[in-house]
């Protein structure tokens, strides 16, 4: 059974691990969940980029984007993305806070997936004195 399982995963999916959470429901994933960004003055920019995976045998679009704030903003979108391939999103933190504040802010992409419609990531930081 295991055999089944290492040979299916190999033709199919470039690790074990994609394979694993294809089985569990996931067609989209994005890698890391959460960004750790530097911390810095109010008012400055940090840059976050997250590896978002398509582990389907179809193309998936990202249509769009929503954030929990006004503060996180987000590439162009709509992004295609090929069965098996991966794509770079990038999103910026605009650091805005009391100072020693931290932040945590969320990005939920938005997919043409009737089973995943969102891939969640989150980014946090904090403002430095």
């Amino acid at each position: 059974m295991l055999v089944g399982f290492f040979s299916w995963s190999a033709i199919n999916f470039d690790s074990t691990r994609d394979a694993i959470l294809y089985l569990k429901g996931m067609k989209i994933v994005a890698e890391p969940t959460v960004f750790h960004v530097a911390a810095g003055r109010a008012g400055e920019v940090r840059n976050a980029s997250f590896q978002v995976r398509n582990l389907t045998s179809k193309p998936i679009t990202v249509l769009g984007a929503r954030t929990s704030c006004s503060c996180v903003a987000t590439e162009s979108l709509p992004i295609l993305i090929p069965p098996g391939s991966e794509k770079t999103f990038g999103a910026t933190l605009r650091l805005d806070g009391a100072s020693n504040e931290r932040i945590d802010q969320s990005v939920q992409y938005v997919t043409d997936l009737t089973d995943q419609p969102l891939v969640n990531v989150r980014i946090t930081g904090s403002v430095s004195e």
